[in-house]
């Protein structure tokens, strides 16, 4: 009878772990795959607001809508953090009127959090900043496929942090 349920037990934890390795094999990690080099994939994705580094995202988006003179209008974003095994992090933020997904390097305290997102190196606009292939990437470190640029906006309105933020006055 103890070898009975025994193997039982075992035959259920042997279709489970099937199971889980097919499932990986065909879905695979929920992480977009297409923004990473496949030596570059991040493990996991973080919560933006529980870090230090991005801890002021209003004023830091309000920063960047002002220097783009588009505070008269509302304008819709989108936070999302990826995370690698090593510590890196990585954080996008997809502003919805722009097209354009932006490569947010946060920082020690609210003014270089502000000046990192207003100033931001890395600013990829779709049509502007996309080819349709890996080939026509033609080793620019500026430019990524359309699809990869989808890949990160779709995760980030799946698995992101909404902002909606309202015309206001600049005081600049």
């Amino acid at each position: 009878m103890a070898f009975c349920l025994s193997f039982k037990k075992y035959s259920l934890l042997l279709s489970f772990l099937i199971f889980s390795l097919a499932f990986n094999t065909v879905f695979g990690s929920d992480i977009p795959s297409s923004p990473f080099s496949d030596e570059n994939q991040p493990t996991s994705r973080f919560d933006t607001s529980a870090n230090s580094y991005f801890s002021f995202p209003e004023p830091s988006i309000q920063a960047r809508i002002a220097r783009s003179g588009k505070n008269d209008q509302i304008n819709h974003f989108c936070i999302v953090g990826y995370q690698w095994g090593n510590g890196n992090m990585q954080v996008w933020v997809h502003w919805q009127e722009q097209k354009e997904i932006i490569l947010w390097q946060g920082g020690d305290d609210e003014e270089t959090q502000i000046a990192s997102m207003a100033l931001a190196r890395k600013e990829l606009v779709l049509g502007r900043d996309t080819v349709k292939s890996e080939e026509e990437i033609n080793g620019s470190s500026y430019l990524i496929t359309e699809s990869a640029w989808h890949d990160i906006v779709n995760d980030c309105a799946k698995n992101g942090r909404q902002f909606t933020i309202d015309p206001f006055v600049s005081n600049n």
